[in-house]
């Protein structure tokens, strides 16, 4: 019967905590594995995307970064980075068994800054099949005039601990040149990429935080599976959340038919 399990990995010392989201046993093969890591922590979920993706036979994983959603530490951008790598890493080679997992079909999935995350993780994990980026977040455009807007971020953030804006951005800062999409190319070259963006998002927009490492890929010969999709909607992609989900469901059962 599908069911779940509750997810408690550590790293660097902190317990990161989660769900472990299972299909019923109707799926005899090795299945697909969705990682996904929240945005900025808030209010914003994704869970319709993955109980979708787990009734069409993916093993879905819903990952509480350090420091947000009751996980230990402290929330920063590289300690996302970090996080994923630790449990892309680990889902390899201790879940297969357990959750009748094919190593070979392991994808990351994040919503803004877990698109990020996603991006930055993915450069240290060239096995992984592929990434799915929801409205991604480009952390290396930030800049100080986005202290006040991260400030008021933090009082959405309820569910987060932290040491406070300054720290957060220094660190997007400090990785600045590191994290840049256009960083990412190399690395990414043969990397299959699911991409979708809101139409009317005021925070995230294809044409400058996303296109360039799509361009860059091209330019660079890639022959992996590159898709883009423009929905309606705003950052949340609430007004298309049926058409996003489809979209990426295609785009795993294109990598994995």
């Amino acid at each position: 019967m599908a069911g779940y399990a509750g997810l408690d990995i550590t790293v660097q010392g902190s317990h990161l905590y989660g769900e472990i989201l299972y299909p019923d046993g109707s799926y005899d093969q090795p299945r697909p594995c969705v990682i996904f890591f929240h945005g900025f922590p808030g209010t914003g979920r994704n869970d319709d995307l993955l109980f979708s993706l787990r009734r069409a036979g993916c093993v879905c994983v819903n990952v509480h970064h350090r420091g947000a959603w009751g996980s230990e530490g402290k929330y920063l951008v590289s300690n996302c980075v970090e996080d994923a790598v630790t449990i892309a890493r680990y889902a390899r080679r201790w879940w297969p068994k357990k959750y009748h997992i094919d190593p070979e079909k392991i994808f990351l999935a994040g919503h803004s800054m877990g698109g990020n995350t996603c991006v930055n993780a993915a450069r240290k994990c060239p096995w992984l099949k592929g990434i799915i980026l929801l409205a991604p977040f480009n952390s290396a455009l930030a800049s100080p005039a986005n202290l006040k807007f991260m400030k008021a971020l933090m009082q959405e953030g309820l569910i987060m601990h932290t040491d406070g804006a300054e720290v957060m951005l220094r660190d997007i800062y400090d990785h600045a040149e590191e994290y840049a999409y256009q960083s990412a190319v190399h690395d990414l070259k043969d990397m299959n990429i699911c991409c979708v963006t809101g139409k009317s998002d005021p925070l995230i927009h294809y044409e400058t935080d996303v296109r360039p490492l799509f361009d860059g890929l091209k330019k660079e010969g890639s022959q992996a599976l590159l898709m883009h999709k423009s929905v309606p909607g705003t950052h949340g992609l609430d007004s298309s959340r049926i058409a996003m989900i489809r979209y990426v469901a295609s785009f795993i059962e294109k990598l994995c038919a």
